[in-house]
């Protein structure tokens, strides 16, 4: 008896459904998320386990629920080789992460000018004490003393200092703005 070897079989990958928990970022003008690649269903066999991948939020801009996609996850063997090919891999994006808002302080440097019967500042020296991203730029807004006449130890205030996003050119919400 002779027997040939069935050379039409086949194994098919194992369905497996990988995502990402929710990510909490600072503002940065990116894109870029630091995640883990989850398992969400399907089993991995012999020891097998997720590596790597790429993590991406929908848009750079702060809010809250926003989309984290995940990409390029490998499924890896206990001797770090790669096995994602024994795997059909789908993607579930997480809709529950956020992007905070950056903090930026802004110091009004010591203004002088001459008397000239207004509170008004015309052009003020500002300190950015935190990073602006993106491209963003800072308005400076309007400065004003406190009252029009002579003297030293004025106070200074500030209204209408507002960031630009670099991108669309209109006011960003991606910052808590302080002036002090």
């Amino acid at each position: 008896l002779t027997l040939e070897a069935n050379k039409t079989s086949t194994i098919n990958p194992a369905p497996l459904e990988v995502g990402v928990g929710q990510v909490v970022k600072t503002y940065d003008g990116t894109v870029s998320a630091a995640a883990t690649a989850l398992k969400l269903s399907g089993v991995l066999y012999n020891n097998d386990a997720l590596a790597g991948g790429v993590f991406t939020f929908s848009d750079p801009n702060a809010s809250d629920n926003k989309t984290v996609g995940v990409s390029g996850v490998r499924v890896r063997d206990r001797n770090d080789g790669n096995n994602t090919a024994n795997y059909a891999i789908t993607y579930t994006p997480n809709f529950t992460s956020q992007i905070k808002r950056a903090p930026l302080n802004v110091t009004v440097n010591q203004v002088v000018k001459t008397y000239d019967g207004t509170d008004a500042i015309s052009g003020f020296p500002v300190t950015i004490k935190d990073r602006i991203f993106g491209g963003d730029s800072l308005v400076s807004g309007v400065a004003s003393f406190a009252d029009r006449n002579a003297g030293d130890n004025k106070t200074v205030t500030v209204k209408g200092m507002r960031v630009i996003d670099g991108i669309t050119r209109s006011e960003s919400s991606n910052y808590d703005l302080t002036v002090v």
